[in-house]
């Protein structure tokens, strides 16, 4: 289809950029309910791309105890883990990879990106690369560290329709000697 004269492009939808990797869901020690009825609680998955494993015991007010679990995956069509230190020294010169996993129907040309305010980059930390379905690429790009601090690194990759982002926060410190005065 074409685009009329003078019209706004279309919006591309920001990435969502995955940042909450904690290890729980949730604990809930006490949950209401009615003998034999079912009983549910809701909660929000972390942003791991992962298997997640739900264990439910129950006790009643008699001698009766039982236990269930049940297992979920979560993931997306396509996928971005980023791979780094995990910390750094001033100075150094590193390397911080984007690993892409490739779930989407057919061939396709993807954008993937690897940032680091405070780095220098040394290596472009950009790159379109064509990735087929059920494929993993990886994508290095190189850095120098510069400032000190809190540092965050985020790997992004955009294409096919879709997107995915990742990123940590990681701390950056003094070279050497330098840390002791």
């Amino acid at each position: 289809h074409r685009r009329e004269q003078g019209a706004a492009p279309p919006k591309e939808e920001p990435i969502k950029v995955r940042s909450d990797f904690s290890t729980s869901a949730g604990w809930f020690p006490a949950l209401g309910g009615k003998l034999g009825a079912p009983t549910s609680q809701g909660f929000k998955l972390k942003d791991s791309l992962t298997s997640w494993k739900a264990t439910a015991t129950v006790l009643t007010d008699g001698p009766n105890l039982g236990q269930g679990s049940a297992q979920i995956r979560t993931a997306k069509a396509l996928m971005v883990r980023l791979q780094a230190p995990r910390f750094f020294i001033e100075g150094d010169e590193v390397v911080l990879s984007a690993v892409i996993e490739s779930h989407l129907p057919k061939a396709t040309e993807l954008e993937v990106a690897i940032s680091a305010p405070g780095f220098k980059e040394l290596q472009p930390g950009k790159k379109t690369i064509k990735v087929e379905p059920e494929q993993v690429v990886r994508f290095d790009a190189k850095f120098k560290v510069v400032e000190l601090g809190e540092r965050v690194v985020r790997a992004t990759v955009k294409g096919g329709g879709t997107s995915d982002g990742m990123e940590w926060k990681l701390p950056a410190f003094v070279h050497g000697s330098a840390q002791r005065q």
